[in-house]
C-alpha cells in the first residue's frame, strides 16, 4: 500500500522520494498511517474522511491551515504541505494572545449550505442534538451539577444557529506554533457555529482558561446574542470537561474551579 502511495505522489507532484528519508508518526487514535517526507505530510484515510478533508480545505486556503497537495480516492490517502514548528506549549504564548489568534481564525470561517448539523463524515442531526451528544455523559462517578448545562440547552433551542463549516477539533492538541503564530492541523470538519471552535479551543488547556475571566471570553463577537454566546460557551466547557476525564484527569481540579466560577456568574 505504501509503495502505491509513494508512486502516486511521485507522479502527481513530479518528485522522487527516497524511502530512507521518510519519517513515520504514531497516529494510534485513528489507526491511520502518517508520515513526513521533506515538505510533505501524508495520511492514509477512509473515503468519508477524505471527502470531508477535501470539502474543508477547498473552502479554506489560509496560511493557518494545511493545504492539500494531492490525494487519491482509490488508494485512500491525502498529502498535505508539512507545517514546520512545535506542538503547542502553554508557556510559549500569552493566554490573551492565544485567544486573539483563535478569534482571528474563527472569524474567517464561511457559511456553508448544508441540510443539517454535525460532522461531515457522520450521521447528521440538529445543532442542539449534536451539542447534547458531545457534552453530556451520565456517570455515577462524577459529582457534577449539570443544571447549568441543561439550562444552556434551553437557550440554544430558542435560537437559530448559523451554519458554517468549521474545524471541529480546534484545540491545542492540533495546534502547531511557528514564530508565535498558530497553525491548525487535523480537522474533523463540522457543520455548526464558528463560536463552537472559538470556545472549544480555549477550554482544551487549563493553562489557558484558568488565566482568563469569563467576561473576557464572552467579550468577543459582540454582534452575537449574549445569552446564546454564554450558553454555547458553557456547553463547550462541558464538552472539554468530559474529555478531560478521559484524556487529562490531572486537569479536573482546574475545570471544577472554573465550573464554580460559572455558577457564581449565573446566580
Amino acid at each position: 500500500m505504501i509503495d502505491k502511495i509513494l508512486l502516486d505522489i511521485e507522479s502527481k507532484l513530479n518528485i522522487e522520494i527516497n524511502k530512507n528519508k521518510i519519517k513515520y508518526f504514531d497516529d494510534g487514535a485513528s489507526g491511520s498511517i502518517v508520515f513526513k517526507y521533506d515538505k510533505y505530510l501524508v495520511k492514509t484515510t477512509n473515503i468519508k474522511e477524505l471527502d470531508a478533508y477535501i470539502e474543508f480545505f477547498n473552502l479554506y486556503n489560509q496560511d493557518f491551515f494545511q493545504r492539500i497537495l494531492c490525494y487519491d480516492r482509490e488508494i485512500h490517502y491525502i498529502c498535505f504541505n508539512y507545517i514546520d514548528g512545535e506542538l503547542f506549549k502553554y508557556n510559549r504564548i500569552d493566554p490573551k494572545k492565544f485567544v486573539e489568534q483563535v478569534y482571528e481564525i474563527t472569524k474567517s470561517y464561511k457559511e456553508y449550505d448544508y441540510g443539517a448539523y454535525g460532522y461531515l463524515e457522520e450521521e447528521k442531526m440538529s445543532w442542539l442534538d449534536f451539542l447534547k451528544e458531545e457534552s453530556y455523559e451520565k456517570s455515577k462517578n462524577r459529582e457534577i451539577d449539570y443544571s447549568i448545562l441543561f439550562d444552556s440547552y434551553k437557550v440554544i433551542e430558542k435560537n437559530i444557529c448559523p451554519k458554517y463549516l468549521i474545524h471541529g477539533d480546534f484545540g491545542t492538541h492540533n495546534f502547531i506554533i511557528n514564530n508565535n503564530i498558530i497553525h491548525a492541523i487535523d480537522p474533523i470538519p463540522l457543520v455548526g457555529d464558528y463560536l463552537y471552535d472559538f470556545y472549544f479551543s480555549i477550554f482544551t488547556d487549563s493553562n489557558i482558561f484558568k488565566n482568563l475571566t469569563i467576561d473576557y471570553i464572552l467579550s468577543f463577537y459582540e454582534d452575537r446574542i449574549f445569552e446564546y454566546k454564554k450558553a454555547l460557551m458553557i456547553i463547550c466547557f462541558f464538552i472539554r470537561l468530559r474529555r478531560a476525564y478521559k484524556y487529562s484527569p490531572e486537569e479536573i481540579p482546574f475545570y471544577k474551579e472554573f465550573l464554580e466560577a460559572l455558577y457564581d456568574k449565573t446566580n
